[in-house]
């Protein structure tokens, strides 16, 4: 974990900083992402995801992501929507991005991934902002687990439809930092692997799914 970060007061912040755009912006966005989708004639199914740039009473930068929740097969109304408030800040390295997760879990993403995601997925984007706006509007759904490493440590991956995460998890300050991807297309063997070992770990809640949002990924590795 970077010098330059103090998990603790993130932690802080976030909290405080979350609890408050929930009770106040955020409902307005929902409400806003709803007339939008009316009066934009937005077919059901679709995602639709919207990126709206808010500050926080202490003038911190958060982007709230509002879509149709993949839970749902048809956007009906507010009720159908998935909201995810990201904050950000730049760093020596470039920009930093994070999130409160359930059980009170941060998830950070390191400029690192953030380069790696637009190089590797071809985004050609310019603005490291930009990068963290076309990551987050695919989504956080993803299956998660374990990868074990040449050293025979356990590293954190997650699986998305595009590629998968590869970070690093700090049990004792409740942190899980992604830091870097890599798309399907230059997956290694042993990523595969473990790839598909998570998805059958899941496959009783990816049963459960609508098909339109369940992740693709190759079954059988040779």
């Amino acid at each position: 974990m970077g010098s330059s970060i103090n998990i603790n007061d993130v932690h802080t912040r976030l909290r405080r900083e979350y609890n408050g755009l929930m009770a106040g912006q955020v409902p307005q966005l929902a409400t806003v992402y709803n007339k939008r989708r009316e009066t934009s004639k937005v077919k059901e199914k679709a995602t639709y995801a919207n990126a709206y740039p808010v500050k926080s009473t202490a003038g911190n930068n958060w982007i709230i992501f509002i879509q149709k929740s993949p839970d749902v097969k048809k956007y009906i109304d507010k009720n159908s929507i998935s909201i995810l408030a990201v904050t950000y800040h730049y760093c020596n390295e470039g920009l930093k991005a994070f999130y409160l997760a359930d059980n009170n879990v941060i998830v950070g993403f390191n400029p690192h991934f953030f380069e790696r995601y637009n190089e590797r997925m071809n985004l050609n984007l310019a603005h490291p902002l930009d990068i963290v706006k076309a990551f987050f509007k695919k989504g956080i759904y993803c299956y998660s687990g374990l990868i074990k490493k040449k050293d025979g440590n356990k590293q954190p991956i997650a699986i998305r439809a595009d590629g998968v995460q590869l970070g690093e998890y700090y049990v004792k300050d409740s942190y899980m930092e992604w830091r870097t991807f890599v798309n399907r297309e230059i997956t290694n063997l042993n990523q595969q692997r473990a790839a598909n070992k998570i998805i059958m770990h899941h496959k009783e809640v990816i049963r459960r799914i609508p098909a339109s949002n369940k992740i693709a990924w190759p079954q059988r590795i040779a």
